[in-house]
């Protein structure tokens, strides 16, 4: 119902406009109909006596106007909650990300690090062989 109707008013507009004998009521029957005029035609009947009885909050055998209004209702909040879980999670996974980049170039900077003490290892030990090496020619002269 979201989907089709942006506003509880239209959902109320919508379900009066098909409400064939303006009771506030509908049958299973009036509740078909106003479905597939809806668009939504790939509902069988057992699918609408199903919707038809979840909507039915208070077992009339009808569904009221007031009770396809709380249904929209609920249908809102749990879309606001859903979408609030899913920034949390946007959130959550922002961090992670942001945490794993870090990591990375925190790993990235360490081997970089890593890899100029090791050359600077080398060139300090060819230095040390050569001045080992001139020191030891010296001495043998």
């Amino acid at each position: 119902f979201l989907q089709v109707f942006p506003t509880k008013e239209r959902l109320v507009s919508s379900f009066i406009a098909a409400d064939e004998d303006a009771s506030g009521t509908m049958t299973l029957i009036e509740l078909d109909e106003w479905t597939k005029s809806l668009g939504i035609r790939d509902l069988s009947f057992k699918d609408i006596q199903f919707l038809g009885n979840s909507i039915d909050k208070d077992n009339s055998g009808f569904v009221e106007v007031d009770e396809i209004a709380e249904l929209y209702e609920r249908f809102r909040d749990e879309k606001v909650i859903r979408e609030e879980e899913d920034e949390e999670m946007d959130e959550e996974y922002l961090l992670r990300a942001r945490a794993a980049l870090v990591d990375e170039e925190m790993n990235q900077a360490a081997n970089a690090a890593a890899e100029e003490a090791a050359e600077a290892r080398r060139k300090f030990e060819q230095r040390r062989k050569a001045k080992e090496t001139a020191n030891a020619a010296a001495a043998a002269q």
